[in-house]
């Protein structure tokens, strides 16, 4: 209710309005549980503050700001040690919009976010240190001068390659600068609505991916026929 309503509220007179009435509503519907820790914040719940065994990711709620801080400063300095130094300010809205972020890319169905801010407030570094967290690798066009379709088309390949082919986990990150024809926007619906672009692949290319990939998908237990070693692929480049 807070992320699909409350945050839409443009003035704080409407915002504490909007907090009467949810602290008004839940006191009717939920007599047994106390109001005040049934509000308590941060409302946050994250797999990577406490650490699990196994592969499998467990989520738990942090009650205190404090805690989370400590969590993901913890992180913070395990990626500067591995890459290039972000100085990040980890206040309240920087660490939930990690949270959120994170959550997004360990979403085993087809995760993707839109992320709306104004320039220089962190919406890359904060994806770069949620990609972090969960183990993956960013991926991003590297513009220059002379910058083409084709170039767009030859990082696309390139990426398909490495999620669909070398099963690395990647999260791609675009910002609108990186727009820098229209035509663009064609593959990323395509990409967003299906995972296949049509004329990424020429009827050769796509031979090597299913003569690449044939062996993986036997033992998977699935008929190695062309048509399912495609879509195997498509599978894991768009899971």
């Amino acid at each position: 209710m807070h992320r699909v309503y409350g945050d839409r509220l443009v003035n704080e007179t409407d915002s504490g309005r909007f907090d009467e009435m949810v602290a008004r509503i839940s006191r009717n519907f939920f007599e047994d549980i106390d109001n005040d820790e049934l509000h308590k914040l941060p409302l946050t719940f994250t797999t990577f503050a406490i650490d699990t065994q196994g592969d499998t990711k467990v989520y738990f709620s942090i009650d205190t700001y404090e805690k989370l801080k400590r969590s993901l400063s913890a992180k913070l300095l395990e990626y500067n040690e591995a890459n290039a130094r972000m100085d990040l300010v980890l206040f309240e809205q920087a660490m939930e919009h990690v949270c959120r972020i994170s959550r997004i890319i360990d979403n085993p169905h087809r995760g993707n976010a839109l992320l709306v801010g104004v320039g220089g407030s962190g919406k890359q570094s904060l994806t770069r240190l949620a990609a972090f967290i969960s183990g993956f690798s960013v991926f991003q066009v590297k513009l220059t001068s002379t910058y083409s379709m084709a170039d767009f088309r030859a990082d696309l390949f390139t990426l398909y390659s490495r999620a669909g082919l070398r099963g690395e986990g990647l999260v791609f990150l675009l910002t609108d600068q990186h727009v820098v024809h229209e035509r663009m926007l064609v593959y990323f619906n395509d990409m967003l609505s299906s995972g296949t672009l049509p004329d990424l692949y020429n009827s050769e290319d796509k031979d090597n991916v299913v003569n690449a990939i044939r062996n993986e998908v036997k033992a998977a237990g699935v008929m190695d026929s062309s048509e399912n070693c495609w879509d195997y692929f498509i599978d894991k480049v768009w899971p």
